[in-house]
């Protein structure tokens, strides 16, 4: 299996203080043996620390360019993507 770069999960560190490690679905990732990030547990995760509030903010994607740097988004979606 195949680990998120470095990188990333250095930039997430540094974006969210928190590693990539807490929205592995570990499950989907024995599946399909590669990396899966739950992003259902990273909105959860969101509303929880961060005060995101879909009625409030719209989409996870809205929230991320408005409460944090501009790549934080585009972070997401790499992680999103990785195979």
């Amino acid at each position: 299996m195949k680990n998120l770069p470095i990188e990333w999960q250095l930039q997430f560190k540094e974006y969210f203080g928190v590693s990539t490690v807490k929205f592995i679905d570990e499950l989907v990732t024995v599946i399909i043996g590669a990396y899966s990030f739950n992003i259902i547990e990273f909105n959860n995760w969101l509303e929880n620390t961060k005060g995101y509030d879909i009625d409030k903010h719209g989409s996870i994607k809205d929230f991320l360019k408005s409460n944090f740097d501009p790549g934080a988004d585009d972070l997401i979606q790499s992680i999103l993507n990785f195979k």
